[in-house]
């Protein structure tokens, strides 16, 4: 299978890193997704608000990696939040029982506002 085209943006503002996916994330391009993540989980000691409204489709693998990234942070005392979820990503992670694991935003700017707001009442 050829990779599919996904791009990967990162935007530091502050201790909050937002990164924008764009494209399908499967099998063909995982790997590529979690080598540019891996650090910015494992190695930064950064929120992160995932913005997925340009993510056209998601595997189940990347659910997975997901939660992965959403123990990571939570471990480290850091927050995790996905925004701009489509309503079948939302069915998904509802299957999976995954909704309340997972802090979910409407928007980019009410996920940044949130951790902003969590950060500051550590």
């Amino acid at each position: 299978m050829s990779d599919r085209k996904i791009e990967i943006n990162m935007e530091v503002q502050g201790d909050i890193t937002v990164v924008t996916i764009s494209g399908a994330l499967d099998s063909s391009n995982l790997r590529r997704f979690k080598s540019e993540l891996d650090p910015l989980f494992n190695e930064s000691d950064n929120h992160v608000v995932m913005d997925c409204s340009n993510l056209s489709y998601a595997s189940s693998q990347v659910f997975g990696l997901l939660s992965c990234y959403n123990k990571t942070s939570h471990a480290k005392n850091r927050y995790f939040a996905l925004c701009n979820v489509s309503s079948q990503m939302y069915n998904i992670l509802d299957i999976l029982g995954l909704i309340p694991v997972f802090r979910l935003f409407e928007n980019r700017d009410e996920a940044f506002n949130e951790i902003q707001r969590l950060i500051v009442e550590k």
